[in-house]
Parts: C-alpha cells; structure tokens; sequence
C-alpha cells in the first residue's frame, strides 16, 4: 500500500509465473508481440486495419481513437498483460489444466505464425 514497489514488478512477477508453469513462455509471448510490432510498423497508420483483420479483429469493432498503428499496438500489448495478469489469479493449483499453461501453450505452438497465435490467444482467452 505504500507503492515502494516498481512499476514493472507485479507483471515481471506474472512473467516468473507463467514461465514456471511452461518454460519458454515469456520469450515465445515477446517474440510473438515483438514480430506483430513489425507487421504493424510496416502497415502503418492507413493499413494497421488488415493487420487487425488478419487477427480476427474488425475495424468496426475498433474505437474510434483507435487511429494509428503505435496506438493498436499499445492496446494490444494492454491487453497481452492484463489477460496474462487475470489467467494468473485462477492458476490454482498450478498445472497443465490451468488457462495460463493454455495461454502459454498458445505462444509456444511453433505451428503457429505470430498473428495466428494472438488471434488463437484473443478468442481463447477473451472468447
């Protein structure tokens, strides 16, 4: 209560989690979120839309501030945390049944292109 903790420590703390429960976790998350991040640099502000699209995300469910790349990957980067944080909570007991290792398994799925695997995430964990 007295905020002598870091700002980063309570997600650095889900990341330590989700990694116990699958290793390789957070490198597949980052490697995934860094690879969007370049498909949306490379989109742009007028194309970011497709990225979307190709995520299973429609353009008119998107706000309407929602206008530059940097900005849907912001939101989207929002969303990875606070899903990740809410999956964490329900991680008991720890285990291969729990959404966490699910959500894990999503990233890690070396089947998977990287908008393949948020998408999968999204509709999984946010249904």
């Amino acid at each position: 209560y007295d905020q002598t903790i870091g700002s980063d420590d309570y997600y650095d703390h889900i990341t330590d989690v989700a990694e116990s429960c699958s290793p390789g976790c957070s490198s597949s998350v980052r490697s995934t979120l860094s690879a969007i991040s370049v498909e949306l640099q490379k989109a742009g502000d007028n194309q970011f839309p497709s990225v979307a699209s190709a995520m299973g995300i429609c353009k008119d469910t998107m706000p309407a501030y929602m206008d530059t790349s940097r900005l849907f990957r912001d939101e989207l980067m929002m969303v990875v945390g606070y899903t990740f944080a809410n999956v964490n909570m329900a991680n008991y007991p720890p285990g291969k049944k729990t959404s966490l290792y699910k959500a894990c398994q999503i990233f890690q799925d070396e089947e998977l292109m990287p908008l393949d695997k948020l998408s999968k995430f999204l509709s999984k964990m946010l249904g």
